[in-house]
């Protein structure tokens, strides 16, 4: 049987960037509770390091407008770069066409605002939950 690279193995973790503290707290707390393992960044700069730290990355959710420097799209770029099979959110208040049509294969689009639980919701998509809940 062949291993499917696109299947994440724990361990991993998801990947939360976003400049506002509050919502990487919030998102994070949220995740951390549905039983998946979770590292955050303020910033795309922050978010490029944690791509290179153990355990590889399964997911990545970027909010678009980091402020100053680089942004989600530009930082999602370079996860499909070096992770082609990871998926990734993408987060934002804005409803351009950039945002609606970003260009980086299988991303996925959650429009601000949304509820945690949406969250949640998506990620259990793509990702199994790290601690199975018992039988």
């Amino acid at each position: 049987m062949a291993i499917d690279e696109r299947a994440p193995v724990p361990p991993y973790r998801i990947i939360l960037v976003d400049d506002d503290p509050d919502i990487r707290a919030i998102f994070g707390q949220a995740l951390r509770d549905s039983g998946r393992a979770v590292s955050t960044a303020a910033n795309a700069n922050e978010g490029l390091d944690q791509l290179g730290e153990p355990p590889r990355p399964a997911m990545l959710i970027t909010d678009v407008d980091l402020g100053p420097g680089a942004n989600g799209l530009q930082l999602a770029d370079h996860m499909k770069i070096r992770f082609p099979h990871v998926p990734i959110i993408l987060i934002s208040g804005q409803w351009d066409e950039d945002i609606q049509n970003p260009g980086i294969p299988d991303a996925v689009v959650l429009r601000k605002p949304f509820r945690v639980q949406e969250l949640l919701t998506l990620v259990a998509q793509y990702l199994p939950s790290l601690h199975p809940s018992p039988t």
